[in-house]
């Protein structure tokens, strides 16, 4: 078993220097490596290592009241009226402090996390429970001479961030997406997609660090892996929140995807620009965010660029790569400005679903027994012209079912469709349900998550359960009384931001 040191420990820390401080924790951070080296958890060294740093990190969290962990504790309570999923709290959970669901359902998410989509643990695993108990028992015992790292407690507490800080206020939040124990998700996703980068680069290191420089920024604002499907910035200001800072520039970030823009006109400190994709709006763009030499190539009226904007204080950044259009590539142009244009929209999925819906009589789900079936719905009843190209699936003995959606158009499943309980469908089948139904709930591949929300909303999912030692009915409470939360979890999405188009809600 190999011991920790405090340059490790620095790993996940937004200083360099390590102090006494630094010192106990790693020492904490060792005790909590031997008992996960010791127990069942059946994981990799560098893992366990990974979580005994995590947990060290969450436990230096509650004792300095830095509030990353009750941030996202009394996020929990109002999404989901509990402080924690899966477990059942009592009146000794205390939110300020240390508790054993805390550690349990922490070990359950770094597991989860090194297992992606791949396999679904259950949060009621013995062994997690058992190296949950002696680690929490052995902080019981640290927790009065635990010291507070005032040097974290500056690092989330009062900010002087003002509205042209951004590039200051970026720094932080990139150490925060990628650092804190909270996000180990986003170290691995970084992690592999190096690895792709240097795989498709090969040795061109200057192109390597531009593109991994510009995913850091990006995903730092955009990506929802982390819990509840949240960003890094609308996380880091919660806790700034928590952490008595009000009305911040960091508030109500707003990140816009990727789109293509034209220059309209420009001042001493703006370039004004009209987005071509999706709404057609303008943007002031601060001239400070954007490269030197890239900007003295503006042509007001004249230039197109491709690049992301953050909307921070008041007035919108460029941020991560940018791409200024070659007059020899406009053939190029024009095709990504339609391709944009269609993927922003939505236009033709909203067509596709009003025209379903129609045909179907009000009905999201349509099953089918053959390819035949499935033609005459397409062609008869939606009126669709069959191109002579086109080649249906093949329908199996369990059916298929045809759906649609306003963001992602028709829809075919041909997976598990026996486990779906409608008494429109003639291939449900519940032993079958009780084994699988659980993947449309956990597995994002299954389905479009709006799609998903109308199965469950509609009780269509009844048997779906988690396998259990308890047997099969606890494992359908646990799944059941928690599917919003695993929905949330593995689709990377949330009701209150993804199942809000108003034409689904029409339907409803």
């Amino acid at each position: 078993m190999k011991k920790l040191y405090p340059k490790e420990w620095m790993k996940w820390h937004p200083y360099k220097e390590t102090d006494e401080v630094d010192h106990y924790y790693t020492g904490v951070a060792n005790k909590i490596y031997k008992i996960l080296h010791d127990s069942y958890i059946d994981e990799g060294d560098d893992f366990l290592v990974d979580m005994a740093f995590m947990l060290t990190a969450w436990f230096e969290d509650v004792i300095s009241e830095t509030h990353v962990w009750e941030t996202f504790t009394g996020e929990c309570e109002r999404r989901y009226g509990s402080r924690l999923p899966f477990y059942k709290l009592d009146g000794e959970y205390y939110p300020d402090e240390i508790n054993r669901e805390d550690v349990m359902f922490l070990i359950w998410h770094y597991m989860q996390t090194d297992f992606g989509g791949e396999r679904v643990i259950n949060p009621e695993n013995p062994a997690l429970a058992s190296a949950a108990r002696q680690i929490f028992d052995m902080l019981c015992d640290e927790f009065e001479e635990a010291p507070q790292n005032e040097r974290m407690q500056e690092f989330y507490g009062k900010q002087t961030f003002g509205p042209e800080d951004f590039f200051a206020y970026r720094n932080k939040l990139m150490w925060f997406h990628l650092n804190c124990y909270f996000n180990l998700i986003n170290t691995y996703r970084l992690s592999d997609d190096m690895d792709m980068l240097c795989r498709e680069s090969g040795d061109d290191e200057e192109r390597i660090k531009m593109i991994s420089h510009s995913l850091v920024v990006n995903y730092s604002f955009q990506s929802r892996l982390n819990l509840l499907s949240l960003t890094s910035a609308e996380w880091l200001a919660l806790i700034l929140k928590n952490n008595g800072n009000e009305n911040g520039p960091w508030d109500n970030i707003e990140a816009c995807g990727d789109n293509i823009y034209k220059c309209v006109r420009q001042d001493e400190d703006f370039i004004y620009a009209e987005s071509l994709c999706g709404e057609k709006k303008e943007y002031a763009i601060k001239k400070d965010s954007i490269d030197l030499l890239m900007l003295k190539a503006f042509v007001s009226g004249e230039t197109m660029f491709r690049t992301m904007l953050v909307k921070y204080g008041g007035a919108y950044w460029q941020n991560g790569l940018m791409q200024i259009k070659d007059d020899k590539d406009t053939d190029e142009w024009n095709t990504d400005i339609n391709e944009l244009e269609h993927t922003l929209t939505h236009d033709n999925q909203k067509a596709v679903f009003e025209d379903f819906m129609k045909a179907s009589g009000g009905k999201f789900f349509v099953f089918v027994k053959s390819r035949e079936e499935m033609k005459d719905f397409l062609c008869n009843k939606m009126k669709y012209e069959a191109n002579p190209n086109m080649i249906l699936p093949y329908v199996g003995k369990d059916g298929a079912m045809l759906m649609a959606s306003p963001l992602t158009g028709l829809h075919i499943q041909m997976r598990h469709v026996n486990c779906i309980c409608s008494p429109d469908n003639p291939f449900y089948d519940k032993k079958a349900a009780k084994e699988k139904a659980f993947m449309f709930v956990v597995n994002p591949d299954m389905i479009p998550y709006d799609l998903y929300c109308v199965l469950w909303d509609k009780g269509m999912l009844p048997d779906a359960a988690l396998k259990s030692l308890n047997g099969y009915k606890h494992g359908r409470s646990l799944l059941q009384d928690n599917a919003v939360f695993f929905s949330d979890y593995f689709y990377h999405k949330c009701r209150e931001k993804d199942f809000t188009d108003p034409l689904l809600l029409k339907w409803l």
